[in-house]
């Protein structure tokens, strides 16, 4: 029988593998098609999320079938080198490259925006009225997986939310969700930074990703001290 845990410890714990390894670790990780190898051949898909990743150079015929499978599998993501690889079994899909940060040497500041950061916690988030439908999935699939989640409050409401989208034995990647009148005003770095320093004491690495497309979301990781680290792949149904 195919042990994830066992899977994450032959792969090494750098940005390019954090939500690969953090599914694997955290017991939350479907395994298709397994050839040991270094690196090995599979292909797995997060029992929640959905989010499939390719690991070498699994058959075309698996990556289609587990994509198949699941209609809830959105999104899919390969190491650079195995794009071409990747692409020829999702020849239907939208590519695009994305970016891997880690914090640099600077210090990250956030911008100022009148708001109060604080702890949201699952009841909190069962509660939301306010907040569309797409936001409100990202955050109950977060708040079912119980992991740390800070918002960022206007007038006693939460306008900005953010939370670990994955974590293994160094790094944790950063998520972030915020209401659509809200954006780029600040509040979702005053609840990032929040959550960095929270992260940071515990001797967790943070890691941004995004695509190159998202240039708020990248203008938004230089603000805060990061820098590229690493790239990866995401493939995305049409």
């Amino acid at each position: 029988m195919i042990d994830p845990q066992q899977i994450a410890l032959t792969l090494p714990d750098i940005p390019r593998h954090v939500e690969l390894r953090g599914m694997l670790l955290s017991d939350v990780a479907q395994i298709r098609s397994f050839e040991p190898g270094s690196p090995p051949n599979f292909v797995a898909r997060h029992t929640l999320t959905g989010l499939v990743v390719i690991v070498g150079h699994p058959s075309s015929a698996a990556i289609a079938q587990v994509v198949r499978d699941d209609p809830n599998a959105v999104e899919v993501v390969a190491v650079a080198e195995n794009d071409a690889h990747v692409a020829a079994a999702l020849a239907d899909w939208h590519r695009e490259l994305a970016i891997r940060h880690i914090l640099g040497g600077d210090s990250h500041q956030p911008e100022r925006a009148p708001g109060v950061v604080g702890w949201h916690t699952p009841p909190d988030v069962a509660a939301l009225a306010h907040v569309p439908t797409d936001v409100h999935a990202d955050l109950m699939l977060a708040a079912a997986q119980q992991v740390p989640m800070v918002a960022t409050f206007v007038n006693d409401h939460p306008v900005s939310f953010c939370y670990t989208g994955a974590e293994t034995e160094g790094f944790w990647d950063i998520a972030i969700d915020t209401l659509p009148a809200y954006r780029r005003r600040g509040y979702a770095a005053l609840c990032a930074t929040f959550l960095i320093d929270y992260m940071q004491q515990r001797g967790k690495q943070s890691v941004w990703g995004a695509v190159v497309s998202n240039t708020p979301s990248l203008h938004l990781a230089t603000k805060l001290g990061f820098v590229p680290a690493d790239q990866i792949v995401l493939f995305t149904r049409y």
